[in-house]
């Protein structure tokens, strides 16, 4: 959802939002009689989604600032060059 959603307030609230229904769908199977662990579940759920989400925005920031890099090595290059 991280890499989709592309937005750390997004995927913060689409993880609010799936977290709430993973604890209603392992409350109603309880009641069922089935034992399904939700706190390891939520833990995983919660750990993948926020790695996930901050490494994407991490490698997007270096993206942008490569590109920044790059953008003005050319523009000072090219200035020698007409310049000279």
């Amino acid at each position: 959802m991280g890499l989709i959603l592309q937005s750390p307030l997004k995927t913060l609230l689409s993880l609010g939002v799936a977290s709430i229904g993973l604890v209603g769908i392992c409350y109603i199977l309880l009641i069922a009689g089935w034992w399904i662990p939700l706190v390891p579940t939520l833990l995983a759920f919660w750990g993948t989604g926020l790695t996930t989400s901050f490494f994407d925005w991490d490698l997007r920031v270096l993206l942008e600032q490569r590109s920044l890099t790059l953008k003005r090595s050319f523009e000072a290059i090219h200035s020698l060059v007409l310049f000279a």
